[in-house]
């Protein structure tokens, strides 16, 4: 069975598709945004988040309840602890840095 719309509902699904897709970035709050807006996070990442966008970027992993995630060459653990929120309690993250970082 094949659905056909005629001319005037073409234009009023890409007008409303368009529309959504100009939508203010609240309607895409989810369990990423709420993840870097949890409460305690130190001042200094709060600045990087507005550089890294780290939600637009944990969202592309699909990281969710109770994955085990390793975060690799973490550093200072900036993603290690945005993502301890995603795995949620049951979930696991593993932070591992290489020698020199260690020593450093």
């Amino acid at each position: 069975m094949s659905v056909s719309l005629g001319p005037r509902r073409w234009l009023w699904v890409l007008a409303t598709l368009a529309i959504v897709s100009f939508e203010p970035r609240a309607v895409w709050a989810d369990r990423y945004s709420d993840a870097v807006a949890q409460a305690g996070r130190p001042a200094g990442d709060l600045k990087r988040d507005q550089i890294d966008h780290p939600a637009e970027v944990l969202r592309l992993t699909g990281i969710r309840p109770p994955m085990v995630v390793a975060d690799f060459l973490a550093a200072d653990g900036y993603y290690s602890e945005v993502l301890s929120y995603l795995v949620g309690p049951r979930g696991r993250v593993y932070l591992l840095n290489n020698d020199a970082y260690d020593k450093w």
